[in-house]
Protein backbone atom coordinates (compact mmCIF):
# COMPACT_ATOMS: atom_id res chain seq x y z
CA UNK A 1 0.00 0.00 0.00
CA UNK A 2 3.06 2.20 -0.22
CA UNK A 3 6.21 2.96 -2.39
CA UNK A 4 9.01 5.75 -3.45
CA UNK A 5 9.45 6.40 -6.94
CA UNK A 6 12.20 6.93 -8.88
CA UNK A 7 12.16 10.72 -8.42
CA UNK A 8 12.01 9.59 -4.13
CA UNK A 9 8.42 10.84 -3.99
CA UNK A 10 6.49 8.32 -1.57
CA UNK A 11 2.88 7.26 -2.92
CA UNK A 12 -0.05 5.31 -0.51
CA UNK A 13 -3.02 3.76 -1.58
CA UNK A 14 -5.45 5.11 0.85
CA UNK A 15 -7.35 1.65 2.49
CA UNK A 16 -10.34 0.27 0.38
CA UNK A 17 -8.81 2.96 -2.60
CA UNK A 18 -7.56 1.58 -5.97
CA UNK A 19 -5.33 4.38 -6.99
CA UNK A 20 -2.14 5.45 -4.91
CA UNK A 21 -1.67 9.18 -3.93
CA UNK A 22 1.41 11.51 -3.66
CA UNK A 23 1.69 11.47 0.37
CA UNK A 24 4.42 13.90 0.35
CA UNK A 25 5.47 16.70 -2.29
CA UNK A 26 9.05 16.45 -1.45
CA UNK A 27 10.14 19.52 -2.93
CA UNK A 28 6.86 21.70 -1.43
CA UNK A 29 9.17 23.96 1.11
CA UNK A 30 12.13 24.53 -1.25
CA UNK A 31 12.54 28.68 -1.98
CA UNK A 32 13.24 29.14 -5.53
CA UNK A 33 16.29 30.85 -4.47
CA UNK A 34 17.53 27.74 -3.24
CA UNK A 35 17.22 25.46 -6.67
CA UNK A 36 20.76 24.59 -6.20
CA UNK A 37 20.50 23.01 -2.87
CA UNK A 38 18.16 20.45 -4.44
CA UNK A 39 18.92 17.02 -4.06
CA UNK A 40 17.86 14.85 -7.49
CA UNK A 41 17.98 11.29 -8.10
CA UNK A 42 19.34 8.81 -10.59
CA UNK A 43 16.20 7.99 -12.82
CA UNK A 44 17.99 5.23 -14.56
CA UNK A 45 20.68 2.74 -13.80
CA UNK A 46 23.51 0.58 -15.62
CA UNK A 47 21.81 -2.08 -13.90
CA UNK A 48 17.97 -1.19 -14.47
CA UNK A 49 18.88 -0.75 -18.54
CA UNK A 50 20.13 -4.67 -18.18
CA UNK A 51 17.36 -5.71 -16.65
CA UNK A 52 14.93 -3.74 -19.63
CA UNK A 53 16.64 -5.20 -21.90
CA UNK A 54 16.81 -8.58 -20.70
CA UNK A 55 13.53 -8.97 -20.16
CA UNK A 56 12.40 -6.41 -23.58
CA UNK A 57 14.58 -8.96 -26.38
CA UNK A 58 12.88 -12.11 -24.06
CA UNK A 59 9.28 -10.97 -24.52
CA UNK A 60 10.57 -10.06 -28.35
CA UNK A 61 11.81 -13.24 -28.85
CA UNK A 62 9.06 -15.22 -27.23
CA UNK A 63 5.95 -13.14 -27.75
CA UNK A 64 4.26 -12.11 -30.32
CA UNK A 65 3.29 -8.98 -28.33
CA UNK A 66 4.01 -5.71 -28.75
CA UNK A 67 6.31 -4.01 -26.22
CA UNK A 68 5.63 -0.51 -24.99
CA UNK A 69 7.31 0.61 -21.63
CA UNK A 70 6.57 3.83 -19.54
CA UNK A 71 9.41 2.81 -17.13
CA UNK A 72 10.40 6.63 -16.06
CA UNK A 73 6.45 7.18 -15.73
CA UNK A 74 4.95 10.34 -16.07
CA UNK A 75 6.46 13.60 -18.36
CA UNK A 76 7.50 17.07 -17.47
CA UNK A 77 4.54 18.38 -16.09
CA UNK A 78 3.12 16.06 -13.85
CA UNK A 79 6.56 14.98 -12.76
CA UNK A 80 6.48 18.42 -11.48
CA UNK A 81 4.04 18.79 -9.30
CA UNK A 82 4.45 15.36 -7.83
CA UNK A 83 7.75 17.21 -6.65
CA UNK A 84 6.31 20.56 -5.56
CA UNK A 85 2.55 19.83 -5.32
CA UNK A 86 0.10 20.91 -7.40
CA UNK A 87 -0.95 23.68 -5.84
CA UNK A 88 2.67 25.26 -5.66
CA UNK A 89 3.74 24.22 -8.96
CA UNK A 90 0.86 26.12 -10.10
CA UNK A 91 1.38 29.17 -8.07
CA UNK A 92 4.93 28.62 -9.72
CA UNK A 93 4.54 28.80 -13.13
CA UNK A 94 2.20 31.99 -12.63
CA UNK A 95 4.48 34.10 -10.34
CA UNK A 96 8.00 31.88 -10.60
CA UNK A 97 8.84 31.86 -13.82
CA UNK A 98 12.67 31.85 -13.96
CA UNK A 99 12.62 28.68 -10.96
CA UNK A 100 9.78 27.07 -13.14
CA UNK A 101 11.69 26.94 -16.19
CA UNK A 102 14.99 25.98 -13.93
CA UNK A 103 12.81 22.91 -12.28
CA UNK A 104 11.38 21.99 -15.30
CA UNK A 105 14.57 21.86 -17.60
CA UNK A 106 16.15 19.62 -14.78
CA UNK A 107 13.17 17.68 -14.62
CA UNK A 108 13.53 17.17 -18.55
CA UNK A 109 17.34 16.58 -18.35
CA UNK A 110 17.04 13.94 -15.94
CA UNK A 111 14.06 12.32 -17.36
CA UNK A 112 16.45 12.19 -21.18
CA UNK A 113 19.48 10.80 -19.47
CA UNK A 114 17.52 8.17 -18.13
CA UNK A 115 15.49 7.68 -21.42
CA UNK A 116 18.76 7.46 -23.01
CA UNK A 117 20.68 5.01 -21.10
CA UNK A 118 17.30 2.88 -20.85
CA UNK A 119 16.87 3.05 -24.72
CA UNK A 120 20.31 2.44 -25.82
CA UNK A 121 20.15 -1.35 -25.29
CA UNK A 122 16.11 -1.67 -25.00
CA UNK A 123 15.05 0.23 -28.20
CA UNK A 124 15.22 -2.66 -30.44
CA UNK A 125 12.74 -4.67 -28.78
CA UNK A 126 10.08 -2.13 -27.86
CA UNK A 127 7.48 -0.16 -30.18
CA UNK A 128 6.51 2.72 -28.42
CA UNK A 129 7.16 4.60 -25.10
CA UNK A 130 4.12 5.26 -23.13
CA UNK A 131 4.67 8.85 -21.78
CA UNK A 132 1.40 10.29 -19.71
CA UNK A 133 1.25 13.85 -18.55
CA UNK A 134 -2.40 14.69 -17.81
CA UNK A 135 -2.73 18.56 -18.29
CA UNK A 136 -7.01 18.52 -18.27
CA UNK A 137 -10.18 17.78 -16.23
CA UNK A 138 -12.54 16.18 -17.94
CA UNK A 139 -13.66 19.58 -18.63
CA UNK A 140 -10.82 21.55 -19.43
CA UNK A 141 -7.43 22.57 -19.82
CA UNK A 142 -5.77 22.71 -15.82
CA UNK A 143 -4.23 25.39 -17.35
CA UNK A 144 -5.10 28.57 -20.19
CA UNK A 145 -3.86 27.28 -23.47
CA UNK A 146 -1.22 29.82 -23.53
CA UNK A 147 -0.04 29.18 -20.32
CA UNK A 148 0.29 25.64 -21.46
CA UNK A 149 1.88 26.71 -24.96
CA UNK A 150 4.32 29.21 -23.05
CA UNK A 151 5.30 27.09 -19.76
CA UNK A 152 4.89 23.19 -20.80
CA UNK A 153 5.01 22.43 -24.76
CA UNK A 154 8.29 23.25 -25.20
CA UNK A 155 9.50 21.04 -22.87
CA UNK A 156 7.15 17.94 -24.55
CA UNK A 157 8.42 18.63 -27.92
CA UNK A 158 11.77 18.31 -27.03
CA UNK A 159 11.12 14.89 -24.86
CA UNK A 160 8.64 13.64 -27.62
CA UNK A 161 11.29 14.69 -30.48
CA UNK A 162 14.23 12.73 -28.19
CA UNK A 163 12.19 9.87 -28.11
CA UNK A 164 11.33 9.36 -31.59
CA UNK A 165 14.72 9.94 -32.75
CA UNK A 166 15.47 6.76 -30.65
CA UNK A 167 13.35 5.15 -33.06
Amino acid sequence: DYFMDQWGVPWKKPQGGNYYDVSEFIHREIDPEDFDQIQWPTLATDRMAAEMETRAKALYESTDYALFTDVLGSAIFESAWYLRGFEQFMVDMMVEEEFTARYLRKVLDLQLEAYDKLLQKSAPYLEAVFVTDDLASQDSLLMSPEVYRNVIQPYQRELFSFLRSKG
